[in-house]
């Protein structure tokens, strides 16, 4: 069935001026109760996640933030809903989580073979202070 669409047709149609098709209420709906939802699960992943480093729990606290920002896309290029600063908000928070957990893992994989101590005490402090960035 794919090989059989008019894939250019499509692509021109899309992008033609004007061609946005007004979202339904059912659509508004459903995309504000899964807003809601992805919302819900981030606020009680963040508080879950408060306070202490814990690489796990700061890990489920990017998914989510990256699960609610996609819907938030949907929602602002759809009209249906356009928060001020939370696309580039979520993305520089999403990008500090990213770099905590790219370091978490790099320390656990090297503090396994026993690496220089220097290093391993540099990639804790650097996780603290990216910790402490996020806390803020």
């Amino acid at each position: 069935r794919l090989e059989t669409l008019d894939l250019e047709h499509l692509r021109e149609d899309a992008l033609a001026p004007g061609h946005r098709r007004p979202a339904s209420r059912e659509w508004h709906r459903q995309l504000g109760g899964r807003l809601e939802t992805r919302a819900t699960k981030l606020g009680n992943a963040v508080v879950h996640a408060s306070g202490v480093y814990m690489p796990n729990r700061l890990h489920r606290v990017r998914i989510h933030l990256k699960k609610l920002r996609y819907l938030a896309e949907i929602a602002m290029d759809t009209d249906i809903w356009r928060p001020a600063h939370l696309r580039r908000d979520a993305a520089r928070v999403q990008d500090l989580l990213g770099e905590m957990h790219d370091r978490q893992v790099l320390l656990e994989r090297l503090d396994a073979t026993d690496p220089d101590p220097l290093l391993l005490a540099t990639l804790r402090a650097d996780i603290a202070h990216r910790h402490r960035s996020y806390l803020t």
